[in-house]
């Protein structure tokens, strides 16, 4: 039978023990038996509390998990379902959950799938440029450069590609006006090499077949259009100044070691007109005996009735002036292969 008590408002608490003979209150004696058993009871409780919350959920989950791969543990479904139903939270599509990128700057499923037809069409527009470059179609190739600039603007292989394509045209331009200059060359159209010349320089400064040809069809060219000015007007050499130019010409043209067709054929032409212009010929001048006569740059005759005179091919002026009479004034036209027989006399009186 239990001891008498009482209960408060602390608890239970029992009544104090009568006092002893010698009227001293009695403590009632407790076993330390009951302490020892309240903190195991207590410990162990513990003890099952941690293994329900921690230890057997994890262990329940990883079971899980090596089944499926894809299980979620109970404490977190539990906590997921009761903030959905709290929340009324509109839930997110499975699909979203699951491609949702797991690290920055990774592409999700559906970034991935949006890209894959881009990424195609980006290597076949590359392989194109690359084809027409090959073939040397530089349009074609900067117009299929141009679509893969579309879909990716900021491309490093762009700009190298476009690099290259610039290059390669610029060879081929230059290698095209090269054979231009020497094919105008050898057919000795030196005015077309020259402007071949001309147009590699505009594109490269330094091209050194435009520099050598620009220097040899420049003489060339100067050349042509002196003889051809000389065998148009072959009567420019009955000056004497033209013709020292002229043998001048011709001593330099006699030196290319390859003339070529064309100035061979004018040097074939020169020679015959350069000797001609260098013949004396004889002329029989007739007058009446009171005419004074001059001829320009041979000297003054006077008067006579008949005069031979010795001169080179070429055109004379002579003058005839008489007191009383009209001056006259004749042109002589002295050629080695004509009749030289001129009359000067005045006749007109005033």
């Amino acid at each position: 039978m239990g001891k008498p008590g009482k209960i408060n408002k602390t608890g239970y608490e029992p009544d104090p023990l009568p006092p002893d003979a010698g009227n001293r209150p009695q403590v009632e004696s407790r076993a330390p038996h009951g302490s020892v058993f309240v903190l195991v009871s207590l410990g162990f409780m513990l003890f099952l509390a941690i293994l329900v919350i921690f230890v057997l959920p994890e262990f329940g989950a990883r079971k899980e998990t090596g089944r499926t791969g894809m299980a979620v543990s109970q404490p977190q479904q539990d906590k997921k379902t009761a903030a959905e139903d709290d929340e009324q939270a509109r839930p997110e599509p499975q699909e979203k959950i699951i491609n949702a990128p797991v690290f920055q700057g990774i592409p999700s499923n559906q970034e991935q799938k949006k890209e894959n037809p881009r990424a195609e069409a980006f290597q076949q527009v590359m392989g194109q440029a690359i084809t027409a470059l090959a073939e040397k179609k530089f349009t074609r190739a900067r117009a299929a450069l141009d679509q893969a600039k579309s879909i990716r603007p900021n491309d490093r292989i762009i700009v190298e590609l476009a690099g290259q394509i610039d290059d390669r045209e610029l060879s081929q331009r230059l290698l095209s006006l090269e054979e231009q200059s020497v094919k105008s060359a050898e057919q000795e159209k030196w005015q077309q090499a020259l402007d071949a010349c001309a147009q590699a320089l505009v594109l490269s400064p330094t091209a050194a077949f435009a520099l050598s040809c620009r220097d040899n069809a420049g003489r060339r060219l100067e050349l042509d259009v002196r003889l051809e000015a000389i065998l148009n007007q072959p009567e420019k050499l009955f000056s004497p100044g033209s013709l020292r130019a002229a043998k001048e010409l011709q001593h330099y043209a006699l030196t290319i070691a390859a003339p070529g067709p064309r100035l061979a054929g004018q040097l074939f032409r020169l020679s015959p007109l350069i000797a001609q212009a260098e013949t004396e010929t004889e002329i029989m001048l007739c007058s009446d005996g009171l005419t004074d006569i001059v001829i320009y740059h041979v000297g003054r005759l006077g008067r006579f009735n008949l005069k031979k005179l010795i001169l080179r091919p070429g055109n004379y002026t002579a003058v005839g002036s008489r007191a009383g009479f009209r001056d006259v004034r004749r042109l002589l036209k002295v050629r080695a292969d004509g009749k030289n027989n001129f009359t000067v006399c005045c006749e007109e009186k005033i």
